[in-house]
């Protein structure tokens, strides 16, 4: 099989040889250099997803009067308490209040449910590990994953969690976990060869997930638990 150029518009990283990966990325099979790495994480910027810019109180309370239920509660309390003072009528003015009442306690409570969830988004965020197994210098070092760079070569073990989109380079019996985001139940084996059409399909970490971060564990790998592997960027 004929493989195809490495185009960097394409990004056509599954197709390539190692060589010609390589090449593109500018990297080779002992890993960077650690000045080389650090050139790159100034160029590229640290290997993390972009987090959501969140919302001051009074933003979040502005949304939650902007919901459409809430502003047809608000629009009925106006209009009980319009009737009530024109007619001297206190059951509407009371039904007035009794309506902004509801208002305040589901702005409330859907802030409350707002703010535990962040929290708990939070919480798995800090379970996630921090650390990944790079090539760097020639050596095995442990960096913190955000300090993975283009070009890198990653080492998994049983149990990791893929921390970039990567090209197999190196692999026996491998199979990732794929469940929270494909809804696979079954671990999915991935492979280095690209010789067939099937196999071609499973030679990348990312697939059509096109972000940078992964958070897909890593199933088996072979005796000694060691499969090597490029990041590819988006």
């Amino acid at each position: 099989m004929e493989n195809i150029p490495c185009d960097p518009d394409i990004k056509n990283w599954v197709s390539c040889s190692f060589e010609q990966l390589f090449d593109s990325l500018k990297t080779h099979s002992q890993g960077l250099s650690t000045i080389e790495a650090e050139e790159r994480l100034k160029q590229y910027g640290y290997n993390v997803l972009p987090e959501k810019k969140k919302h001051r109180l009074y933003k979040k309370l502005i949304i939650q009067f902007k919901n459409l239920f809430n502003i047809l509660l608000l629009i009925a309390a106006l209009l009980s308490f319009v009737t009530g003072l024109s007619a001297n009528d206190m059951g509407s003015i009371q039904m007035g209040i009794a309506i902004v009442g509801v208002v305040v306690i589901s702005v409330l409570f859907n802030l409350f449910q707002e703010h535990r969830a962040e929290r708990a988004v939070e919480a798995i965020r800090d379970l996630v590990p921090q650390n990944a197994r790079v090539l760097r210098d020639g050596q095995t070092k442990q960096i913190l994953i955000k300090d993975i760079v283009l070009g890198d070569i990653i080492s998994l073990e049983e149990g990791d969690k893929v921390p970039a989109d990567a090209r197999i380079l190196d692999s026996y019996e491998f199979s990732v976990d794929n469940s929270t985001l494909t809804g696979e139940s079954e671990p999915q084996p991935r492979t280095s060869d690209t010789s067939t059409s099937v196999s071609k399909n499973h030679s990348s970490l990312s697939d059509s997930i096109k972000n940078s971060v992964w958070e897909d564990r890593v199933h088996r790998t072979n005796d000694r638990g060691t499969t090597k592997s490029a990041p590819t960027g988006d």
